[in-house]
């Protein structure tokens, strides 16, 4: 990765829809294109998130091990750390790739 992309993070509230949000925004992007959440939409998008970087430590962590500490080459620890996220996935609640859904924004 080789730059950093700060994204910014406000809470609303809709006069109009009465309705609470959080809107996010990513830096060097239109800011007449925010992305609004409801609250529960953000607590499973950050649930995602935080699902996601630690499937990706996991990923890390097969990838290198079986690659350093079991000296295989890398297409066989690719092929293990593949096998380790079809595990996770049967394991997880939620069917692999099936990330949230950003929806439309709210309307104040």
């Amino acid at each position: 990765m080789s730059k950093e992309i700060t994204f910014m993070v406000t809470t609303g509230y809709g006069a109009n829809t009465r309705k609470a949000f959080v809107q996010l925004e990513i830096e060097n992007q239109p800011k007449d294109h925010p992305i609004q959440l409801e609250p529960d939409a953000a607590r499973d998008l950050a649930l995602n998130l935080l699902e996601a970087a630690e499937g990706a430590e996991g990923d890390a962590f097969i990838f290198e091990f079986v690659e350093q500490d079991l000296k295989q080459n890398q297409q066989a620890a690719a092929g293990i750390m593949l096998a380790f996220r079809k595990w996770r996935g049967a394991k997880s609640a939620k069917p692999p790739g099936h990330g949230h859904n950003v929806v439309p924004p709210i309307k104040e």
